[in-house]
């Protein structure tokens, strides 16, 4: 999707307005997209075994058109500087285009077949299967090499230089001198000379000469591998007074390796206000040995047409952190025809992703005032702890200032430890035998330990200036804050290391409800589905201790407390008529952040809206189902509804939209 604006800046003299200036529209809010797959597949009957075979292909080349801010140094000596007895900084507009291009393969191979006329094992069917995956991506931006900007603190590298016959030249060092010797490096003629402060490059009007020397591509490439072999068993165990006991046996093995190689800017980290990045590669291979069995208890008793257990268990050993196993078991109870009710409960373990293990460092910047909780522009900080370990470094009137943090993330192989979790499920099922309608109400409860996750900046240093062993604290060593009375960025925070990390705990707790009504008529057959969740608990608990208590986000904008989705569809012969609504409840940040005022550069009182309304969305579909085709004709948000708008901080947004994960319509 794109969003075709324009922003007008009128220019003249005296008022009097002249040809307006218009930004280059068009930018991307959802990439534009081209997607091509192949998909084949086959069976052979080679006597009593099936062989079969599945090929795919897909290839999905995406570009996002966009802008981003630009803000160079421009030295007091440089011609263009407006005010020449300063370095000065112009904020413009330069292209920020990125695309990416994605190969995937898929092949798999096996055989199937049963155990026939061999008495006991008569009923068991077997498979064997040997799967392998392979995507290869390859991916771009726009980038402006640091060489070809003008960096005070380091000495160069552009420079404008105004000569005795009235032009101007410049000078600058080449990329590959550039990555050599950094500043020090061989300086050649550049090959345009640059006015920032000119109207034209202020709203990223470049010409061409301009753009092929201040903006070049960046390429960088990924592949990722898995091959995966199986083998599995299935069957009739023996009877039981209610039934047959079946159960199934299996074995796989899996093996998986990534190979990020970014590109030469990125790698060299000679990039204006983009991160660096260097190589992210790594393996890991694990064996797995799983079975299900499924037991009848009971049947045909009073309150008991049915009474079935579901036990199911899997062990593994992987190479990165060793042997384990969970396990899952579930009852199914058919009470009357009309009532049922089930419960399962099960555990979860999940190794950290080999981009979570191995990504190698990249980095990026955050404002100060966005990092740093020692922040008393409004008094002191709201939590006392934080007040007082703030004030044994910083004065007690400290305001984040200067630079921004340099922010480093990378893999966590030797220090993350696996995810695991414990989850449970309680539900009855009405249906009805007077109408045809199925009504299910589950209740769950999932907690997840050592999530593998980064916490970000923020949550590091509130972290460490939160605890009661404040400066000890294992997060007080992830960032720097110079204590150098003497150095220029005295008291500010230098860096953060946001490498992934386990956070300590996770939970959440809900009820879903789903409904289902289908009924035939005369004018056609009609079918109603409703899902809701409403969810009561989101709590996420990042440090260990008596100390810390959870915060729960559940109600906050991106986490809302009830979501549902329904249709209704009639169908007449070939042809399925439908209708279809989303729903999101309100959110807010209210709670969290204490109220909806604050103080805003001295002025009192001003409110923030942090909170999205109660948001429907309708659509509607025509679909003909014929013999050899399927034609659908849809139009989602059919009235045309826009995203809640909130103020600045309160959420992801794209100017005051809020555009938080799918909840909202672009």
């Amino acid at each position: 999707m794109q969003l075709a604006g324009s922003v007008h800046v009128l220019s003249g003299n005296d008022g009097v307005a002249e040809t307006p200036y218009v930004v280059p529209g068009d930018l991307a809010v959802i990439p534009e997209t081209d997607r091509y797959s192949v998909y084949v597949t086959g069976d052979y009957e080679l006597g009593p075994v099936d062989l079969f075979t599945d090929l795919l292909y897909t290839n999905r080349k995406t570009e996002q058109t966009y802008y981003r801010q630009f803000f160079p140094w421009v030295a007091p000596s440089d011609p263009f500087n407006p005010v020449p007895i300063a370095y000065s900084r112009p904020i413009a507009l330069i292209p920020f285009d990125t695309s990416v291009d994605i190969d995937y393969f898929s092949g798999t191979v096996g055989a199937r077949g049963d155990f026939a006329d061999t008495g006991y094992f008569s009923s068991w069917n077997w498979e064997v299967a040997a799967v392998y995956s392979k995507s290869d991506g390859s991916y771009e931006r726009d980038t402006v090499p640091l060489n070809r900007t003008y960096d005070p603190i380091r000495g160069g590298t552009v420079t404008n230089t105004l000569n005795t016959d009235g032009s101007i030249s410049c000078t600058y060092i080449a990329d590959e001198e550039f990555v050599a010797n950094g500043y020090a490096g061989a300086t050649s003629a550049c090959p345009v000379t640059i006015d920032y402060f000119s109207q034209d490059f202020i709203f990223g009007n470049l010409t061409p000469e301009e753009r092929a020397f201040l903006i070049v591509k960046d390429y960088g490439n990924t592949v990722y591998e898995q091959t995966t072999l199986s083998a599995l068993v299935t069957g009739e165990l023996f009877e039981l007074p209610a039934g047959t006991v079946a159960g199934g046996i299996g074995i796989e093995h899996r093996e998986f390796e990534i190979d990020d190689q970014p590109g030469f800017y990125s790698s060299n980290n000679n990039q204006w206000g983009l991160s660096s990045a260097i190589n992210t590669t790594g393996s890991d291979k694990v064996t797995e040995i799983f079975g299900e069995i499924e037991v009848p208890i009971l049947a045909g008793v009073p309150f008991v047409e049915e009474l079935t257990a579901n036990l199911s268990g899997r062990a593994f050993d992987y190479d990165s952190f060793g042997s384990d196993s969970v396990y899952k078991y579930g009852l199914n109870w058919q009470i009357t025809p009309m009532l049922r009710a089930r419960t399962t409960y099960g555990t979860s373990y999940r190794t950290p992703a080999l981009y979570e293990l191995f990504l190698g460092n990249q980095t990026s910047f955050l404002g100060q005032s966005n990092v740093d909780p020692c922040n008393f522009s409004d008094g002191p900080p709201s939590n006392a702890v934080i007040a007082q370990n703030c004030l044994t470094q910083v004065p007690s009137d400290y305001v984040p200032f200067g630079s921004s943090a340099e922010v480093t993330t990378g893999g966590g192989a030797g220090i993350l430890d696996p995810e695991t979790s414990d989850s449970m499920t309680v539900g009855l099922v009405f249906t009805p035998t007077a109408i045809d309608l199925s009504v299910a109400l589950d209740y769950f409860e999932i907690e997840i330990n050592d999530q593998i996750a980064r916490l970000g900046a923020g949550a590091i240093l509130g972290g460490c200036y939160a605890s009661d062993d404040f400066p000890n604290d294992p997060f007080c060593s992830l960032f720097t804050r110079d204590l150098d009375p003497n150095s220029p960025t005295y008291l500010q925070i230098l860096d953060v290391n946001d490498s992934y990390v386990n956070i300590n705990q996770q939970t959440t707790r809900g009820l879903d409800l789903t409904v289902r009504y289908e009924h035939g008529f005369d004018f056609g057959d009609l079918t109603f589905d409703m899902q809701g969740t409403w969810t009561f608990e989101d709590a996420f608990l990042l440090f260990s201790g008596e100390d810390f208590e959870p915060d729960n986000f559940n109600g906050t904008i991106g986490d809302p407390d009830f979501v549902a989705n329904a249709s209704v569809q009639l169908n007449r012969g070939d042809w399925y008529y439908t209708w279809f609504t989303d729903f999101t409840s309100r959110t807010s940040n209210d709670e969290i952040y204490g109220g909806s005022l604050f103080s805003y550069r001295g002025t009192p009182d001003v409110f923030y809206k942090q909170y999205t309304e109660a948001q429907w969305y309708h659509g509607a579909s025509v679909q003909y189902r014929g013999d050899e085709f399927v034609v659908t004709l849809g139009i989602n948000n059919i009235f045309d509804e826009i995203p809640p708008f909130v103020s600045v901080g309160a959420a992801t947004r794209r100017g005051n939209a809020a555009l938080v994960g799918t909840q909202y319509d672009y």
